[in-house]
């Protein structure tokens, strides 16, 4: 309240359920130019909302903005399978199913994970602007050196615990690049990063030439966001019909004592017309 007891408020709060449009938002910043209000003023956009429900699912639900999660339609079934029902895999069967693919695509489809398991040490460089990872990375960073490793790592972690540790990996990075519903959110990211480059090198900077290339590159991603997208989808798709799915189909011979175990209710269900054993059954 003001000294004569009028109330004035504190902020001027406008919330749009997407976004303003550029003549809205030229608007309010003439207001505030022009009129100098004595409040504040504030909007909160669609991606402030985003963020301020995140993680409240049961408010979003009471007032049914859940929205529809478009990425699900095009998540390969394989992948929704794999989510569902993580199969234990062995090492052997795992190495078989990449030992079909061919060595480019085995590369493209596991090279996050190469690094991760083969884990290099890395030379410094001489030459940071061209010189690559690759050819930094002490030791080779090849399949075979690849599959060395995770048996060793085998030694102390179980086989279809490092699998799965590989598969999410992979299903996260490829679904990731590949996702069609999520082109405009990138975009604009890109979008702000690439004004963040241009506004750095209007300033003085010791390396100009590095700032240009990651503008440069920033611009040609740009241009070719939505076929570099559908390209990566059909990547993805691949990985999933030609891993994913072949893993699910792995049957693991079932353990001695299990199969005799399987035998003994078989044999009191037969001589007990069919009935089910048990728990207190000596044969259970």
């Amino acid at each position: 309240m003001d000294g004569e007891g009028r109330r004035r408020p504190d902020v001027a709060l406008i919330v749009v359920s997407n976004f303003l449009s550029n003549a809205a938002k030229n608007h309010l910043e003439s207001f505030k130019r022009n009129n100098k209000p004595s409040f504040k003023l504030k909007v909160w956009e669609r991606p402030d909302l985003e963020r301020f429900t995140l993680g409240k699912a049961l408010l979003l639900r009471k007032y049914d903005l859940c929205g529809d999660f478009e990425f699900l339609d095009i998540l390969h079934p394989a992948h929704v399978e794999y989510l569902r029902h993580p199969p234990i895999n062995t090492f052997d069967y795992f190495f078989e199913v990449l030992d079909r693919l061919d060595p480019a695509e085995r590369r493209s489809f596991f090279t996050g994970s190469f690094m991760l398991i083969i884990n290099p040490e890395f030379e410094t460089a001489t030459d940071p602007k061209r010189q690559t990872f690759g050819e930094l990375a002490k030791g080779k960073i090849t399949y075979t050196e690849f599959r060395k490793r995770c048996y060793e790592e085998a030694q102390y972690l179980s086989q279809h615990f490092l699998i799965q540790a590989i598969m999410f990996h992979e299903l996260t990075g490829a679904f990731g690049c590949a996702d069609r519903t999520d082109v405009q959110r990138v975009r604009k990211n890109m979008k702000r990063s690439l004004s963040f480059f241009e506004a750095k090198l209007k300033r003085p900077h010791p390396d100009p030439e590095t700032i240009q290339g990651c503008i440069d590159q920033m611009k040609e991603s740009l241009e070719n966001i939505e076929e570099r997208t559908a390209a990566n989808y059909e990547r993805y798709c691949a990985f999933c019909e030609k891993v994913v799915a072949p893993l699910l189909e792995e049957q693991l011979p079932v353990p001695p004592d299990v199969r005799k175990l399987a035998a003994e209710e078989e044999a009191y269900a037969r001589k007990h017309g069919g009935a089910q054993a048990s728990p207190g059954d000596p044969a259970v």
